[in-house]
């Protein structure tokens, strides 16, 4: 299937690439299972960059996600594609809440500003507690930082400290929203906007 879809992306036009490529990595947001998704741009032989900059709101908006642009360079571009309501629910949690004002960000639950202050933390090193915004479990998110990546117990989505079996359900459940977005487009060539 991930063959298939890749020679259907691959022989798109450029627009349609792009839009493929994004709605697959952002198959769990674009699902309703996680608030966000991370995704990084650069200039590939289709000049990703330059596709990206003519079609950023148009893609979205077919995604039917926001998007904010945390990092961006001449080579470079990192994107959090998101569900408003489900990344308010997730600040909003005051263990959540705690959690970014004790690492420096806005206490408050005010997104532009939350994203702003991510973007800053992102022109000197990545802010790993942006885990929070991708939902990924406090805990988890908590100790990649105290051990700095190491002695995770797994590592899919993200490395794993607590659950794993919990973990390994998620993580299937994610594995199959890329396989149902991948076959939606590569079958009916449409696009992905219902989420689940």
């Amino acid at each position: 299937m991930v063959e298939q879809f890749k020679k259907h992306m691959n022989n798109s036009e450029d627009h349609e690439y792009l839009y493929m490529r994004i709605a697959s990595h952002a198959a769990p947001t674009l699902m309703d299972m996680k608030p966000s998704s991370l995704i990084s741009l650069s200039n590939n032989s289709r000049k990703v960059m330059n596709i990206w900059e003519e079609n950023k709101d148009r893609i979205a908006d077919r995604l039917n996600l926001h998007y904010f642009e945390l990092l961006k360079s001449d080579k470079h571009v990192s994107i959090l594609f998101y569900r408003k309501d489900k990344i308010l629910q997730t600040i909003e949690k005051p263990e959540s809440r705690h959690f970014l004002k004790s690492m420096g960000h806005p206490a408050g639950t005010n997104l532009e500003d939350l994203l702003q202050s991510f973007k800053q933390r992102f022109q000197k090193e990545f802010p790993h507690e942006i885990g929070i915004l991708l939902g990924y479990p406090l805990e988890d998110v908590k100790d990649f930082i105290r051990h700095k990546g190491s002695g995770s117990l797994l590592c899919g989505y993200w490395k794993v400290y607590h659950n794993p079996d919990q973990a390994l359900q998620v993580f299937r459940k994610y594995d199959l929203a890329k396989e149902m977005v991948m076959k939606l487009i590569a079958g009916l060539k449409g696009e992905v906007r219902v989420a689940i």
